[in-house]
């Protein structure tokens, strides 16, 4: 299954545009990656996993509308945490290659032609990724959670006997 996945990541290299076969193949992509990874405080299994994600969006391989919900989940962020990391990497990774992408997902749109890898993750909509691809992400900061918990007695001291 490695394999035909590796395959399929070559065919769609070779049919993506100059500017974003350009780009998954950066050797600037993944200090980029670390450089937004360290900001946000992610650790390494974290960066390699939002290499992961980054990639998968720009072969065409997932959908940039769920980019969010599905950096929630597999780098398990809360959903401002999600926000902010989104908003960098559209402004850092997206947006260079926006037009090429959506010229890129029309024609794939259109002719149906390529399989979508073998996982449940299917190649975007048109209208969810579009949205992505062209508007501009603000994050407003999470507002801290002032709420103290007093306890009654201390849940880290076990008794003497």
């Amino acid at each position: 299954m490695e394999k035909e996945f590796d395959e399929q990541i070559k065919k769609r290299l070779a049919e993506l545009p100059v500017d974003v076969r350009q780009a998954v193949e950066s050797v600037d992509l993944g200090e980029k990656i670390r450089a937004v990874g360290t900001r946000h405080g992610l650790h390494i299994d974290q960066l390699a996993t939002l290499e992961d994600e980054i990639t998968l969006v720009m072969l065409g391989f997932a959908d940039p509308g769920e980019f969010t919900e599905r950096l929630e989940k597999a780098l398990q962020l809360s959903p401002e945490q999600a926000a902010q990391v989104t908003g960098e990497v559209v402004e850092e990774f997206f947006l260079p290659i926006r037009e090429s992408m959506k010229h890129f997902m029309a024609t794939q749109s259109a002719s149906h032609t390529l399989e979508a890898p073998a996982q449940k993750n299917d190649a975007p909509s048109m209208p969810q990724a579009e949205k992505v691809l062209t508007e501009k992400t603000s994050v407003t900061p999470a507002q801290p959670n002032n709420t103290v918990r007093t306890y009654t007695k201390d849940p880290y001291r076990e008794p003497i006997e």
